[in-house]
């Protein structure tokens, strides 16, 4: 069984908040094993730093970590980065794989959000005129009830070129088995009606790789969809998979929004090359399978330290 397991860093609509980061890490069930012997082995080696690691809000929290608070704010510096190097271990131990999206407002992301969602509209409607009267009727009334009842968020599309990404980084490590999608439960809540975003990639699949969401595939060799049609929202204290995603997701936030900030020498994604979602400005990507790129975003790669 293979488990994705998501979460995101930053606020698209605080103004102050420059990049908002989303990311996923795939994980098989002995990988799952080896993250919660690493990660207990971790909590109880910092519970010896005066860490309280039985209070009922202890977590991994990257934020918490790398900022010095909450249950971090008596750890010093040195120790603090000692356990953000530690998770940046786990995830290299374990093989885990990762997805990225990455959206700059200063490069117009919001601009690009708001483009992407109308592609991703004219997408659906392409595929609606395709299929049957009775199925495009039915498939309309669901659209419309979903949109009513939770509505989508501005991350709504987003997320499912994540997923896209995700079941396209699948596709490419040879797992072809359907994934269980575990995500932050205050992730879901940004996506809003999360049914509507596997609704439209089932019946749209095939048309998605016009959009050239998947530089590294072929437009005539897509990847096949890997992600099932439901989630499962978790609350991060109950999920190492989770607070690893949200690992991924701060340090990647932390380095394109301050690189100066102790992140820079923490993050998985230093040595990796960042790419332009198509001509969306400010949307960006990362993952673990990493060809020669074309063109890359402005930003300096660097070496495991």
């Amino acid at each position: 069984m293979i488990s994705i397991f998501a979460d995101y860093a930053g606020d698209v609509k605080d103004s102050k908040q420059r990049v908002v980061v989303l990311a996923t890490l795939i994980a098989s069930d002995t990988q799952i094993e080896q993250i919660n012997r690493y990660c207990s082995d971790l909590k109880n080696k910092v519970a010896g730093w005066d860490v309280d690691t039985s209070h009922e809000q202890f977590e991994f929290k990257t934020y918490e970590i790398l900022q010095g608070s909450g249950l971090w704010r008596k750890l010093g510096e040195d120790k603090r980065i000692k356990v953000a190097k530690a998770l940046r271990r786990v995830i290299w131990d374990s093989g885990l794989h990762f997805a990225v999206v990455l959206i700059n407002k200063e490069d117009g992301g919001l601009r690009g959000i708001d483009e992407f969602d109308k592609s991703v509209g004219s997408m659906t409607d392409q595929t609606l005129a395709t299929i049957s009267e009775e199925k495009k009727h039915s498939l309309e009334s669901l659209i419309t009830k979903l949109l009513e009842k939770k509505g989508l968020g501005p991350l709504g599309n987003m997320t499912g070129l994540l997923f896209g990404l995700t079941t396209g980084l699948m596709h490419e490590k040879g797992l072809r088995d359907s994934a269980k999608l575990i995500m932050d439960d205050q992730f879901v809540k940004q996506i809003g009606a999360w049914e509507l975003i596997f609704l439209i990639h089932e019946i749209s699949w095939p048309l998605i790789g016009k959009l050239g969401l998947f530089p590294h595939w072929p437009k005539n060799n897509q990847p096949g969809w890997h992600l099932g049609d439901t989630l499962d929202p978790i609350d991060s204290r109950d999920s190492y998979g989770v607070q690893l995603a949200d690992f991924v997701a701060y340090t990647t936030r932390r380095i394109n929004e301050k690189p100066s900030s102790l992140a820079d020498g923490v993050s998985v994604i230093n040595e990796y090359p960042v790419f332009p979602v198509g001509d969306y400005e400010g949307i960006y990507f990362v993952t673990s399978f990493a060809p020669r790129p074309r063109r890359t975003y402005p930003k300096k790669t660097k070496r495991r330290r």
